[in-house]
């Protein structure tokens, strides 16, 4: 195995190796490859023969190997070589043929591509702590900003009601009417700073997975989102819900955000019909909320989940624009999607999913 001698060279390769073919001839496999490649071979040819000793070996399987090789001028190249055992009548080995193809470019682009990919990933990972650190300020911010602006709008509703009711005779309807003016766009204030806050929790907050009884979760949202009275007033369906992993307080707050608003959005319909159901995937639970109501334009459907983002006046449907965000940004804390599909007037579906 040492002195391995070649029989033939052909023209490609003493092109690429740089040596006349009388000098090729000559030479053992010692020579041609660098110490590391020539031991590295020498393993796997003593392997192969050993293999094929035990009849483990199939006759014709072709073995490649990536190896380095001199070069007449001193220089090394990468070569990968495509070698097989030419065999007798018997079966037996007696030579081992093979082909040689220079690689050594193909390697360098495959080593400037995963240069490229790592410096790359580096990039990522850096924009993206960036961008998580911009967003934990920001929410911080949002947080101490919200928290700090309620004492002055209570102080505001508290004085505009104290005038109200004990200067009540000597202030005319003008200043009457200014007064609930105040009084209005303070609890407005208040709503969308609460909301800002739940918005701010629900990013910050740890998730607590545990697992879900979805059924039983969804009884407790229709009763907290209409009252006995109400239900008459809805047809709603509730399909078999399959449990899920997930942080069951999170979830009630998705289920209740999407269930208020087929309730409101339904409230125009003289017949009010909500379905609420799921079906499996492989890896995921799909769920949804589905009604009759007066629905969206899905060319702005992109806008929904935004913060402060709304699709109808104000005037016409109470809200500031946070519950869908929020319902996103807990879904997406889960691993999931949320989207929806609706037209005009003709009802709307969210779904949202959650990894198995």
């Amino acid at each position: 195995m040492q002195s391995l001698k070649f029989i033939y060279i052909s023209p490609s390769v003493t092109r690429i190796l740089g040596y006349t073919k009388e000098e090729a001839i000559n030479m053992t496999i010692e020579q041609y490859l660098t110490p590391e490649s020539f031991q590295f071979i020498m393993k796997e040819l003593k392997e192969a023969i050993k293999l094929d000793s035990l009849k483990k070996l199939p006759p014709d399987e072709i073995r490649t190997y990536e190896v380095k090789e001199f070069c007449k001028n001193g220089s090394i190249i990468d070569v990968e070589i495509k070698v097989k055992f030419v065999r007798g009548t018997n079966g037996n080995p007696y030579a081992i043929q093979g082909t040689t193809s220079d690689i050594t470019e193909r390697n360098k682009f495959e080593a400037e591509i995963e240069k490229l990919n790592q410096t790359l990933e580096l990039k990522v990972i850096e924009r993206t702590e960036q961008l998580q650190a911009a967003n934990k300020e920001l929410e911080a911010f949002s947080y101490s900003v919200s928290h700090n602006l309620h004492t002055p709008l209570r102080l505001i509703k508290g004085f505009s009601e104290i005038l109200n009711q004990k200067y009540d005779k000597i202030i005319d309807d003008d200043g009457k009417h200014i007064l609930d003016t105040i009084s209005n766009n303070t609890q407005n204030m208040e709503k969308l700073i609460d909301s800002l806050l739940n918005l701010s929790k629900t990013t910050r907050s740890d998730l607590r997975k545990i697992e879900v009884d979805m059924n039983k979760i969804m009884n407790i949202v229709i009763n907290e989102t209409l009252l006995p009275g109400q239900l008459n007033e809805y047809k709603i369906t509730i399909n078999n819900l399959p449990p899920a992993i997930a942080d069951a307080e999170l979830i009630k707050q998705v289920w209740i955000n999407l269930v208020s608003n087929a309730i409101k959005y339904t409230r125009p319909k003289k017949e009010r019909i909500i379905e609420i159901g799921a079906y499996e995937k492989i890896n995921e639970n799909v769920y949804y909320v589905k009604d009759n109501g007066v629905g969206f334009n899905p060319e702005y459907s992109d806008k929904l989940f935004g913060v402060f983002q709304r699709l109808h006046k104000s005037e016409d449907f109470e809200g500031i624009g946070v519950g869908l965000a929020i319902v996103q940004r807990i879904i997406n804390k889960h691993g999931g999607k949320v989207w929806a599909e609706g037209k005009l007037n003709e009802g709307a579906t969210f779904w949202f999913s959650l990894p198995k």
